[in-house]
């Protein structure tokens, strides 16, 4: 497991490059968590990653 925390941070290239990784995994085992503030779903909209959205399976805001 990769846990990314302030992802919003991130270069977009660096952030690409994790579905990349994903569908690599042997038997689909790897799996990455994406930490930030709400500006990561800004990020996360970007154009380049829509194969990274693509391999989201859940969004989950916790406090405030």
């Amino acid at each position: 497991m990769l846990i990314l925390h302030d992802a919003q941070r991130w270069p977009t290239g660096a952030l690409e490059s994790l579905c990349g990784t994903w569908k690599a995994a042997l038997s689909g085992t790897f799996a990455a968590v994406l930490t930030g503030p709400d500006r990561l779903r800004t990020v996360l909209e970007r154009p380049r990653l829509a194969s990274l959205r693509s391999c989201i399976l859940t969004h989950y805001r916790c406090g405030q």
